[in-house]
């Protein structure tokens, strides 16, 4: 098929046409009238309300049919070359790293024995989901298909079982920022002074800074960039690991 798809309606077309779908049946899966989506088609209406419908109808990203995005990957997945491309979700993470600079590195990061060394080559860093039963089980977590199934490459030294993070939002203690990626190694030694991961109670995930106390190491957080918390690391208090580097976005 040769098509020239500079266009909404075009590029519509031609992914059903691939598809092998009427006009109709196209129109049925994505609950419009087949006299709006052959409008589209012929340049009379942008469709603006209906690309995303279309989209999953089609199996293409709605991106592309919007902008002609990711043209060339796109039209090698219509053609059956590509048996998937990267989510919308996983892409973003893509140009968030590649536009990404060197963060604050923690200090626990100049110790020798904070990153504990790769028994073999890295295939790249996983990207967990933030939730508690991510972190709490990341290898089955990831294995079930909780997080993106794809790894990223990160500019720091790391162990293979070291995984990323990506900040919901912002932190008072350690001070970091909404989409700020976290490189976390699991096996590194909690001592004070250190930048950590940890899962409070059930569900309720924090970072914060070991610290001394008459009473042994606490947990020194702010959570929401006013309050600070002091927390016991005991039984309710379940370390991650430590936090050695961070992207963050220029």
């Amino acid at each position: 098929m040769n098509f020239s798809l500079d266009s909404v309606g075009k590029r519509v077309a031609c992914a059903r046409k691939y598809r092998s779908l009427t006009q109709q049946e196209l129109a049925d899966r994505a609950g419009i009238a087949q006299s709006s989506l052959a409008s589209l088609e012929a340049g009379r209406n942008k469709g603006s309300r209906s690309l995303v419908s279309l989209a999953k109808a089609l199996d293409v990203p709605a991106e592309w049919l919007d902008s002609g995005h990711n043209h060339e990957q796109i039209m090698a997945l219509l053609r059956g070359d590509l048996h998937q491309i990267p989510s919308a979700a996983e892409q973003s993470v893509q140009r968030m790293l590649k536009s990404a600079a060197p963060g604050e590195r923690s200090t626990a990061y100049l110790r020798s024995d904070t990153v504990p060394k790769a028994t073999e080559p890295s295939i790249g860093l996983k990207l967990l989901a933030w939730t508690a039963r991510s972190l709490l089980d990341p290898d089955t977590a990831y294995k079930q298909h909780l997080e993106q199934q794809r790894r990223f490459q990160w500019p720091f030294p790391h162990s293979s079982r070291a995984f990323l993070l990506r900040a919901t939002r912002n932190f008072g203690i350690p001070r970091f920022h909404e989409d700020d990626f976290l490189l976390i190694e699991p096996d590194a030694p909690i001592e004070a002074g250190r930048n950590v991961v940890v899962v409070r109670g059930d569900d309720e995930i924090l970072l914060g800074r070991v610290i001394d106390s008459p009473n042994g190491l606490v947990l020194l957080a702010s959570p929401d960039e006013s309050n600070e918390e002091l927390h016991a690391i005991d039984s309710n208090i379940r370390v991650v690991g430590v936090i050695i580097s961070r992207l963050h976005r220029m």
